[in-house]
């Protein structure tokens, strides 16, 4: 059976009452990747607190701006670390700056651990499926489970090649230490080419072997669907199936053009109105951003719902919408950090 996650709880962000994460350590996991260690400078305990597979939002001082992502926690909670791991992406401006500049004792405004991406039955066999930088909620799970469980454990990860793999080193020696109930499948694309819809399916059948594991898979959104359906077909070998929305397909970075076209866009914010010539190639929480107007917002990448608004009238192009439901969509409800107008719009929106 095929479950997928109720939706994530709205995070309105306030950075000056949540936490202040302090930056205690960096370790550098592939030629683009990361691993950061954060620690609370308040010491609020609960603050360390968070169920493998969550992540945190986070604010990052980037020159004049600060931005806003979410980044899932790398390590188990057992341990006491708050580890999260970041991939650099083309032109990312926060994965560029945290993978290039980010230096330990820098200050990163941020929330509590947030996330309905986590083990629900500890006492049925695991099998996590991740691709890339997807890794970094799955082997939080995966080591919270070793540690805390006696289950049957199977990993599949599909990379480039071994020197992309984040954490080869780190899942070498999980394998060796739990050699009697762990079995890590690396997939390397450059070896074997991109895994097709019949190895995929093959190749998870044969790790669930008679276990029927629970699956809990987070990568790119096209290849998650694919996994989903091999689950699907097969629901005599798998439990049920677990997804964490991957990033967004698009960069983190403004986009420009030299033709855009702009359309007017009204925003109803708690009664009042404003009115905002918008590109196409631009969100409409960009556009409000950039016009000084505040918007609720958080992870910015279609993941938290925090900026979910009702265009009431005109058409926008969607995005990255895989946090609303379909009866939300039906309704008119849009995210605003991944909708781009198509023509005139009324956006309406929750006052902060």
């Amino acid at each position: 059976m095929l479950r997928i996650p109720e939706r994530k709880p709205k995070v309105r962000l306030n950075m000056e009452a949540d936490e202040v994460y302090k930056v205690v350590a960096i370790q550098r996991e592939t030629a683009d990747a990361v691993s950061v260690w954060l620690e609370p400078t308040t010491y609020v305990q609960e603050h360390c607190q968070f169920k493998a597979g969550q992540y945190l939002n986070l604010q990052f001082p980037i020159g004049h701006q600060a931005l806003v992502r979410c980044y899932s926690l790398s390590t188990p909670p057992q341990e006491g670390n708050l580890r999260i791991t970041v991939k650099r992406i083309p032109n990312g401006l926060v994965s560029g700056y945290v993978t290039s500049e980010l230096q330990v004792g820098t200050l990163i405004a941020g929330s509590r651990a947030h996330g309905s991406f986590f083990i629900q039955d500890p006492e049925q066999a695991f099998l996590g499926v991740a691709a890339g930088s997807g890794i970094t909620p799955v082997i939080s799970m995966l080591r919270h489970m070793l540690q805390r469980t006696s289950v049957e454990c199977r990993l599949f990860y599909v990379t480039p090649n071994r020197e992309s793999t984040i954490f080869y080193d780190e899942l070498e020696a999980l394998a060796g230490l739990y050699a009697d109930r762990l079995i890590v499948h690396h997939w390397h694309t450059s070896d074997n080419g991109h895994i097709t819809e019949d190895q995929l399916e093959k190749s998870l059948m044969a790790l669930a072997g008679c276990h029927k594991p629970d699956v809990y898979l987070c990568g790119p959104n096209a290849w998650m669907k694919q996994t989903r359906i091999a689950v699907q077909k097969n629901p005599e070998c798998f439990g049920n199936c677990y997804q964490e929305l991957f990033i967004s397909d698009e960069d983190d970075s403004p986009g420009s053009s030299t033709n855009e076209c702009y359309h007017d866009v009204i925003l109803r914010i708690g009664g009042a109105e404003h009115r905002l010539w918008v590109a196409e190639t631009q969100t409409i929480l960009a556009a409000a951003q950039a016009a000084g107007l505040a918007l609720p917002a958080g992870c910015e990448q279609g993941k938290c719902g925090s900026c979910c608004a009702n265009c009431t009238s005109g058409q926008v192009a969607p995005g990255n919408i895989d946090f609303l439901t379909e009866t939300e969509i039906q309704q008119g409800y849009v995210l605003c950090c991944q909708a781009r107008p198509r023509g005139p719009c009324v956006i309406e929106v929750d006052a902060l």
